[in-house]
C-alpha cells in the first residue's frame, strides 16, 4: 500500500458512509421513504444516483478493507484474490455506467430542464440562467466522454484481468 492511502479500517468506515448515503435516494426512488422530488424526475433516476454512491462505497470497502489498497499503477495489491479484482472491475463499470446514464438522461431525456451558470471576474460573481439547449449540449458532451471512458475501461479491465489469473 502506498503512503497516504486509506487503511483497511478507513476503507470500511468511509465506504460504509458512502453506501449509507446512497441508500437514502435509493429508498426514496423506490418510494420506501417519503421524499419530495422535483417534478419530472423519474424514480429510476433517483435510484441510479443512489446506486452510484453505494457502488462507490462498496468499491472502497473491497479495495481498501479487503484488497490491501491500491498500488502505484492503480491496481489492487498483488495479494488480492482474483474474485476481488473482478468485483472491483464490475463496481467500476457500474459507477461509470450509472454516471453515463444520468448524464445522458439530462441531455436527451424528456421534459424541461433548467440550468444556471456562474462565473467570477475580478472578484465579482456573475450568475445567470443558461439556456436549456446549452445545458443539454454540455451534458451530452459529458455523456459522450463518459461513454467512451466506459468502453475503454471495459476493454482495459478485461485485458488487466486476463493478465493476472
Amino acid at each position: 500500500m502506498r503512503s497516504g492511502s486509506l487503511s483497511p479500517l478507513g476503507g470500511f468506515v468511509i465506504g460504509g458512509v458512502f453506501a449509507a448515503f446512497g441508500l437514502i435516494p435509493i429508498l426514496a426512488g423506490l418510494r420506501v421513504i417519503p421524499m419530495r422530488m422535483s417534478p419530472g424526475i423519474p424514480p429510476w433516476l433517483v435510484v441510479a444516483v443512489g446506486s452510484m454512491f453505494v457502488a462507490g462505497g462498496f468499491s472502497l470497502i473491497s479495495g481498501y478493507g479487503f484488497g490491501g489498497g491500491l498500488q502505484e499503477d492503480g491496481d489492487l495489491a498483488g495479494t488480492a484474490p482474483y474474485a476481488l479484482r473482478v468485483a472491483q472491475y464490475l463496481l467500476g463499470l457500474a459507477i461509470l455506467g450509472l454516471m453515463f446514464t444520468v448524464f445522458a438522461w439530462v441531455a436527451v431525456g424528456s421534459g424541461e430542464r433548467h440550468f444556471s451558470s456562474w462565473m467570477s471576474f475580478a472578484g465579482h460573481p456573475f450568475r445567470e440562467a443558461s439556456s436549456e439547449l446549452f445545458g443539454r449540449i454540455a451534458f451530452g458532451v459529458c455523456a459522450a466522454f463518459l461513454g467512451l471512458f466506459l468502453a475503454s475501461s471495459a476493454v482495459a479491465g478485461v485485458r488487466r484481468l486476463r493478465k493476472r489469473p
